[in-house]
């Protein structure tokens, strides 16, 4: 048995603590042209969707332009949008939802 984190006393199993540690959400930036296959990219808007859906935080790096003209709800499954050279390079996103 092993104590979990900081503040929480509950005794857990370090089974319960890999368990716990599997469901946390992951962060994706996609790049979009040539990824997202709204432009050429093998990349289906609805894996976005089945991520979105598993609690994972979504956004868009580069060519953000290309998905919001192209898909009208984009803002119900990504969180954030950033431009070509800052986002990727990690120095700027724009809060979404």
């Amino acid at each position: 048995m092993a104590w979990c984190g900081g503040g929480d006393r509950r005794r857990i199993s370090r089974s319960g603590v890999e368990r716990k540690a599997a469901n946390f959400m992951k962060v994706y930036a996609f790049d979009v042209d040539e990824t997202l296959y709204i432009s050429q990219g093998p990349v289906q808007w609805e894996a976005l969707v089945a991520l979105r859906a598993e609690g994972h935080v979504l956004g868009l790096c580069g060519n953000w332009a290309a998905v919001t003209l192209q898909v009208p709800e984009w803002h119900r499954v990504l969180s954030f949008i950033g431009f070509t050279r800052q986002c990727c390079s990690g120095v700027l996103l724009v809060a979404g939802i």
